[in-house]
């Protein structure tokens, strides 16, 4: 994998990654991009935050992706999915587009 890491000399600011827009079956949009070969990663708009909360307006996830996705052999190890920590509302089954 080529070394896609960037800096930007005056700020400072270390380039991560790409993010791509896409839509869910219901319409509501998320980014989706991947951190490495195996890592992917999912942004949603918190659906659950209240008027005048403190909750945060967008929940970021983090999952192996499994070697289908990085073209690997399908016979492999099921992934293991990053679960949320304590305290952090977890989105309903039916609200992962995938």
């Amino acid at each position: 994998m080529a070394d896609t890491t960037q800096q930007d000399a005056k700020s400072g600011l270390v380039r991560v990654m790409g993010l791509w827009e896409n839509s869910d079956r219901r319409g509501n949009k998320y980014l989706s991009g991947n951190l490495t070969q195996s890592v992917r990663v999912m942004i949603f708009r918190n659906s659950y935050k209240q008027e005048g909360g403190r909750d945060p307006d967008y929940i970021v996830y983090i999952s192996q992706r499994t070697p289908d996705e990085r073209g690997g052999a399908a016979g492999d190890a099921a992934p293991q999915t990053q679960q949320p920590q304590a305290g952090h509302q977890q989105v309903p089954e039916d609200d992962i587009p995938f």
